[in-house]
């Protein structure tokens, strides 16, 4: 118990120190670096033909869901 005490304590002192010494530049919602796990992680941006192809298929999703939604209301309708 005392070990896993200890390892707590550590990353808790680490992730003050990291908190405190990121740069505005870094601050969380301005530039995407992150403290998981122990260690500092800083995500690159995306790239533009990632970016195009997420919205292609959101909006392919999208499209069918409302579709698929449409049809099951039609079908499940009786009078």
């Amino acid at each position: 118990m005392q070990e896993i005490q200890a390892a707590l304590n550590e990353e808790r002192k680490k992730r003050e120190a990291f908190y405190n010494d990121i740069t505005d530049e870094f601050k969380p919602g301005r530039r995407a670096l992150e403290f998981i796990n122990g260690d500092v992680v800083m995500h690159w941006p995306v790239k533009k033909m990632h970016n195009e192809v997420t919205g292609f298929l959101y909006q392919l999703f999208n499209t069918y869901m409302s579709v698929s939604t449409s049809l099951a209301l039609l079908a499940l309708r009786r009078s």
